[in-house]
């Protein structure tokens, strides 16, 4: 995306990487309340969000790869490659989660397991999330 000035804009992975840790966060948030209150609509509600989670991230991973093959700097994809596979790692952990949820009554795996992938998951999407990529070097 290329601005006024000439300089390029947000790409569309970082504009959507902060939905990802913000619904992650939100899986964790409504385990530990449910953890808390022992009602039974937060674990549903940790089930639905564990989806959108789980769509968020195929749609970032998806979004990242895009960037990192048509990105020209080659010093800064071996960065990105580890962020994307950060983002494959979320995604799996947030399936992970899906499929221990995923019984007649969603309240049965929240804890421990499911607890713990969302406390993992929400570890990682952190970590993609505060890591850069290093600015290209230019060698003259």
């Amino acid at each position: 995306m290329e601005e006024p000035n000439g300089e390029a804009g947000a790409s569309l992975h970082s504009i959507l990487s902060p939905l990802l840790l913000m619904l992650v966060l939100l899986l964790l948030i409504t385990d530990v309340i449910y953890l808390l209150s022992r009602v039974l609509m937060w674990a549903q509600l940790s089930f639905y969000v564990a989806i959108a989670g789980a769509a968020a991230g195929v749609l970032v991973a998806i979004f990242s790869l895009m960037d990192l093959l048509l990105d020209g700097a080659l010093c800064i994809q071996r960065a990105s490659w580890l962020q994307l596979a950060t983002y494959l790692l979320v995604i799996g952990l947030m399936l992970a989660n899906l499929t221990l949820r995923s019984t007649v009554n969603p309240s049965l795996n929240v804890l421990p397991w499911g607890l713990s992938l969302s406390m993992v998951a929400g570890l990682a999407v952190i970590r993609a999330q505060l890591y850069r990529p290093m600015a290209p070097v230019t060698v003259r």
